[in-house]
């Protein structure tokens, strides 16, 4: 389920991409390709969720310090449309303590 969550908020996020770009012929052919490859995608196309910053908390595994739950923000700096800007915090003890091991 969780996979679900991240492929429709990366979708919502690129929505709000393919707006900044509107009428742009690549991107219609872009959109028009994956909608033929993917039912999933033409069913999430068409309800038209937009996300212009991403927010939430991602799990991942690290080769040498293991589980790393990390908060993280991602948005879109003033004036820089073309520009994503990410920021991670640990989001738990134990996930501070492994990266001040770096």
């Amino acid at each position: 389920m969780e996979r679900e969550a991240t492929a429709r908020n990366t979708l919502a996020r690129f929505r709000a991409e393919y707006a900044r770009h509107a009428g742009e012929p690549e991107y219609d052919e872009f959109v028009e390709e994956i909608g033929e490859r993917s039912t999933r995608f033409r069913e999430w196309w068409g309800e038209h969720e937009v996300i212009e910053a991403q927010r939430g908390t991602k799990v991942t595994q690290h080769p040498q310090l293991g589980t790393l739950r990390l908060h993280h923000a991602q948005t879109v700096p003033t004036g820089q449309p073309e520009l994503r800007m990410a920021v991670y915090a640990p989001a738990d003890e134990a996930t501070r303590a492994a990266l001040a091991t770096l």
